[in-house]
């Protein structure tokens, strides 16, 4: 177990003076494995884990392979270190939890320790996306990567990663955790919506020539808008779901359930700076829908697969001596 960083050295090289030079590696040791279990295997696959380890203890080891090796090795810092922080200060007495103090010393006040909590989440996750962004943008040169049910599971999405759902949702931030509070949300409108749409043969498709970089520049283009009608749509129904809070300044922030600050008052459909910007969302994600359809509708010779819909927009004003009740225009 914690085969990817066994010491302290290893770890300061990527936590710096966050972490204590002589404090026991023993202490943090438990949550190093915990994280690597928790967040490292699950996103990267259980098989390259492995595969890493043993290349930790190689002397023959490419230029890449090395480069992977270090992006994983500070994610799992990181997230060792965020998982540490609650039970780094404090000890267990016969009374209970006890904070311990010298004449020298005096226990780190809670707000600081949240932002520290914080901080290191944010981090954490910054740096698995970049371990994720390296694996997906070059498969070819990962074999036990892209062999794994890891990579085929994420292949079924059209946005595999955070990186992928910025790019279609700025709004998101590019964080891996939001991405891992999404997913649900992500297989569920894909497959609702946006399947449909496409067709089930189109979308297959679509997503192998994803998944093996070989889009024509017209399906490119395609990828582009079914991205971005997936990831508004997405992100409108997760966001009832996802912790969001206002900042100081009016802006919203939108957190996971990672996060460690828990000293604001999470907004909710009752709070109205939450519901404009929810219809905001809401707007944008539909106009993102009708984008991708005019994108198909204009260029259905071009897409073989693609059965345009066989009811007919209207055009023009709608012709109210055809119904007996009221329509609602939106």
């Amino acid at each position: 177990m914690a085969k990817l960083i066994s010491t302290n050295q290893q770890l300061r090289a990527f936590l710096g003076g966050a972490y204590s030079a002589s404090d026991d590696f023993d202490r943090i040791k438990p949550y190093i494995e915990l994280a690597e279990q928790t967040y490292i295997a699950k996103a990267i696959s259980s098989e390259l884990l492995l595969h890493l380890e043993t290349l930790a203890d190689s002397s023959s080891i490419s230029e890449k392979e090395q480069n992977l090796l270090q992006l994983t090795r500070r994610a799992l810092a990181f997230y060792g270190y965020w998982m540490y922080l609650p039970f780094a200060t404090g000890v267990d007495g016969d009374n209970g939890l006890q904070e311990t103090t010298t004449e020298r010393t005096q226990p780190i006040r809670l707000a600081v320790l949240e932002k520290r909590i914080a901080t290191t989440a944010d981090y954490a996750s910054q740096a698995l996306e970049s371990v994720l962004l390296t694996l997906f943008n070059r498969p070819d040169d990962f074999p036990v990567w892209k062999s794994s049910d890891t990579y085929e599971n994420a292949n079924r999405l059209f946005l595999r990663n955070g990186t992928e759902l910025k790019t279609a949702c700025s709004y998101t931030r590019g964080h891996h955790r939001l991405y891992l509070s999404m997913n649900g949300f992500l297989e569920e409108r894909q497959r609702k919506t946006i399947v449909p749409m496409l067709g089930e043969d189109f979308a297959e498709a679509l997503l192998e020539a994803q998944s093996e970089g070989n889009l024509t520049p017209l399906n490119k283009k395609l990828l582009l808008y079914v991205q971005r009608a997936l990831g508004y749509a997405a992100y409108e129904d997760a966001l009832m779901q996802l912790t969001v809070v206002q900042l100081p300044n009016g802006g919203l922030r939108v957190l996971s359930e990672f996060d460690g600050i828990n000293n604001q008052r999470s907004l909710t459909d009752q709070d109205k700076v939450f519901c404009e910007y929810k219809n905001t969302i809401s707007t944008q994600a539909q106009s993102y829908l009708r984008e991708l359809r005019g994108f198909l509708d204009a260029n259905a010779d071009d897409f073989p697969l693609y059965t345009p819909p066989t009811t007919p927009r209207p055009k023009g004003p709608i012709d109210n001596s055809q119904y007996n009740t009221v329509i609602r225009m939106r």
